[in-house]
């Protein structure tokens, strides 16, 4: 029998040659990467780029590769290139660094080789667009439940977190597609199948991360990891659904009727056996449709990677189209020109600019971080030798910010999609035989509940919610509190996937009943009658080298379409443009009654504040700010430079009763005196700009810019001061929308703001973030003492990097206390 210093020597012997050998194959393995010829960071350590990637994370740290070293980057532990090699050399191999255990071992994303062949070719039947046809009336009634959940949450007129009603319906839609249970996910979220579905998730996150990070450093754990037991579920966990999928399982034989659901579509593949398939080389017939573990195993898997998958995608969605008023509202005129009562997938299907939303969201935001693949034999791809095993990492967060291929990459721009796109540019679910099938129901589920949201709603975020969106770059999965999904305790501020690519992100949706419900109040166009009979005629002021009144340019007796635009106080009637000519402002006012609601409700806050401020509105279109104003019993100057927009605001004064309210002013504003031609662009009335700023507003606007509507004289905001009506402004709150020209407007309007009392500046910002246009208007509010906020009601303090941000289209600036 060994002593005890025997036994501590031996063990000791034993760690120490195996920490020569771990050592020897590290080094090893890291000569053999450089002898690839590729470019890439050298490491100081055996543990490569590890330490990089934990402290920089997964994604900025691949992007910071790429744009260093370009689309072939080398790292000390594996090897990251082009998409083309995954695609032509090794699709058929997909790796994972350690075992899941029983029952995830059978799922279809983890087994290789022949087994997966076998798997793929009876799940993927699944999510044919035939199938999922069948399905929809089943995901409509989740969808339904979800909006009488939101309807509800709206009734308590504050603040809620979004996220969760969001994984709770696509648990429903899960359960009712898998199991064909009908849950009320949201309207019960403590049934214990829900529960369990989110632990299994949870509890997937959680043990993955450490244990795939040591099989990553030190490859012979994961045999020693599978020798001791290990599973990424927990033994409640499996059991649980062990039992659950086993019992509908065995109901399902018994029964003579059958579900249309896709355990009994598995269960169908097991009594088909003429529809079998070979699993082997010699062409031998071994077995046909999936075994009862096969049916266990990817029925979890399911749950577990599309619950969050489908939950994250919905919430950015949702995020960015609330972040973007006018792809609201674009969305809005698509889903009411293309769905009528019942809805179809060929209805779906013909909504393109959905489908670019969605795209554009999944290019932003990809459900992975990366995907692999291993080079199952030396070959050569574009120069470059690989040898057998090398891991093949494509990083779909830097590959999708590539500016070669996407212009202002951080920019959210759904029109991008509008053009064709290289297929491997765009790969948020992968690309060939190893992509995510099942992304066909994650698509429509995500697009069910839009649409129904989008007919139905209006929202914007608040103070407490509108943050910077962003993935969680490092891959840590962290909580805010000790339960993440405790309904009790508020808002959840993680979201993950199975495979570790983690999501953060706190998102609070504001819903206003007063303001932003209007299901079933549409309002409709209308021809106005000759309201201009035995009206006065509002004042409209033009300057060339001074001060003239215009008698001209609303004499006319023109018959307009009008909608009705709401206000607290009630509706007034607004002249509009034909919903094809203007698919934003006039398609808005002409469905809803408004248009840009959070900024007329931030508006509304201020004259509540400010009971003596008046306007002046700046790039006033079709006058919508200036009407509001004046029905709420304010006064308004509204500075417009396209005559016919003029027009309209002169009919709009007549029929409100506003002539002693409103004034216009037609000229376009900028720091001299000058005349400039005006560009149009195409559907979009209010996208009119001044030719001379048209470089960087044009690159924007994506090739809509197309055409002028002619010639108008120039003032400055300074010259306001010299008109007689300006007496009626001490106290002033300045909206400012000209498609990029703000900075020049501010930069002759410091006398404006000696002489008045300025309590706000709302001004578009989308065209000056990140640009050299941004430094004067920066300037110019720290001189006169304003400070940055978030255009929407709650008002809340901007720092520099939010000023910036992709998501933030207009500024509030407010004077410093």
């Amino acid at each position: 029998m060994m002593t005890l210093g025997e036994v501590m020597v031996t063990l000791l012997l034993t760690v120490v040659t195996a920490l020569v050998i771990l050592y020897l194959s590290l080094k090893r393995k890291q000569k053999k990467i450089r002898l690839l010829g590729v470019p890439g960071p050298e490491s100081s350590t055996l543990l490569g780029s590890l330490k990089e990637y934990k402290n920089k994370g997964v994604a900025l740290y691949d992007l910071e590769l790429m744009k260093k070293y370009g689309n072939k980057v080398r790292t000390p532990l594996n090897f990251k290139g082009e998409v083309g090699m995954e695609r032509s050399h090794m699709q058929d191999v997909c790796h994972s660094v350690l075992d899941y255990g029983c029952p995830l071992q059978k799922a279809v994303a983890v087994t290789s080789h022949q087994e997966w062949k076998h798997l793929r070719s009876h799940l993927s039947p699944l999510f044919t667009k035939d199938r999922l046809q069948k399905l929809l009336p089943e995901l409509e009634e989740c969808v339904q439940e979800f909006i009488d959940k939101l309807s509800g949450k709206m009734t308590l007129k504050s603040p809620f977190d979004i996220q969760n009603l969001c994984g709770l319906y696509t648990l429903d839609c899960l359960l009712s597609t898998i199991f064909g249970y009908d849950m009320h996910s949201c309207k019960s979220p403590n049934e214990s199948l829900i529960y369990q579905c989110i632990q299994s998730w949870r509890a997937g996150n959680e043990s993955i991360k450490p244990k795939a990070a040591l099989c990553l450093v030190a490859p012979f754990m994961r045999n020693v990891l599978k020798t001791r037991g290990f599973n990424v579920l927990p033994a409640d966990v499996r059991n649980y659904f062990q039992k659950l999928i086993t019992k509908e399982i065995h109901k399902r034989h018994s029964k003579e009727t059958k579900s249309d659901d896709f355990v009994q579509w598995m269960i169908d593949t097991q009594n088909n056996q003429a529809n079998g398939h070979c699993v082997n080389n010699n062409k031998e017939p071994v077995q046909h449709g999936l075994t009862e573990e096969e049916i266990v195993a990817n029925c979890i898997f399911f749950i577990m990677a599309g619950y969050d998958t489908m939950a994250n995608l919905l919430g950015f969605v949702l995020y960015n189209v609330a972040s973007c008023p006018h792809v609201q509202e674009k969305l809005y005129g698509e889903i009411k020109n293309n769905l009528n009562q019942s809805i179809s997938m060929e209805a779906i299907d013909s909504m393109r600019y959905l489908e670019n939303v969605v795209n554009e969201t999944l290019r932003l935001t990809p459900p992975f971080l990366r995907v692999n693949r291993v080079a199952s034999h030396d070959i050569t791809v574009h120069g470059v030798h690989i040898p057998e095993g090398t891991d093949v990492h494509v990083p779909l967060y830097a590959l999708h910010r590539d500016p070669n291929v996407w212009p202002n990459p951080e920019q959210f721009d759904p029109d991008r999609f509008a053009k064709e796109i290289s297929e491997l540019s765009f790969l948020p679910f992968g690309v060939g035989p190893r992509d995510c099938f099942p992304k066909t129901m994650a698509v429509l589920v995500v697009k069910l509940a839009v649409i129904k949201i989008i007919q139905q709603d209006l929202f914007y975020w608040t103070n407490q919610g509108f943050v910077n969106r962003q993935r969680d770059t490092k891959s840590h999965l962290t909580y805010e509190n000790d339960d993440p999904w405790s309904y009790s305790k508020g808002r959840v501020q993680c979201r993950g996937h199975l495979m570790g690519n983690q999501v953060f992100y706190k998102q609070t949706l504001y819903w206003s009943i007063r303001l932003l419900w209007n299901d079933n109040n549409r309002f409709t166009e209308n021809e106005s009658p000759e309201i201009c009979k035995d009206k006065i005629r509002p004042d409209v002021f033009f300057r060339k080298k001074i001060w003239y009144k215009n008698d001209q340019i609303c004499s006319k007796c023109v018959h307009y379409r009008v909608a009705d635009l709401r206000t607290p106080l009630g509706e007034t009637p607004i002249a509009i443009y034909d919903a094809e000519d203007d698919i934003y402002v006039s398609t808005a006012l002409k469905s809803r009654g408004t248009y840009e609601p959070d900024k007329l409700h931030l508006m509304y806050e201020i004259f509540k504040k400010y009971p003596d401020v008046n306007v002046i509105d700046v790039g006033s279109n079709l006058g919508i700010f200036s009407l509001y104003a004046a029905k709420l019993g304010r006064k308004a100057l509204a500075i417009e430079a396209l005559s016919i927009n003029v027009q309209r605001i002169c009919h709009s004064i007549m029929a409100g009763d506003f002539q002693n309210s409103v004034y216009v002013v037609h000229n376009a504003v900028s720091d001299n005196h000058e005349k400039v031609k005006l560009g149009a662009e195409i559907y979009n009335v209010g996208g009119t700009y001044v030719e001379q700023n048209a470089s960087y507003v044009k690159e924007l606007k994506h090739g809509r810019a197309k055409g002028t509507y002619g010639y108008v004289n120039t003032i400055t905001m300074d010259d306001l001061l010299n008109l007689t009506v300006i007496n009626d402004f001490k106290k002033v709150f300045i909206k400012i929308d000209i498609e990029g020209f703000e900075h020049r407007a501010i930069n002759r309007s410091h006398k404006l703001f000696e002489k008045l009392e300025i309590v706000g500046i709302l001004m578009e910002w989308y065209f000056h973030k990140g640009r050299p246009s941004s430094e004067p208007i920066l300037k110019f509010m720290e001189d006169h003492g304003f400070k940055a906020h978030f255009a929407n009601p709650f008002m809340s303090r901007l720092n520099m990097d939010e000023i910036m941000a992709y998501n933030v289209r207009d500024i509030l600036w407010l004077p410093q206390k």
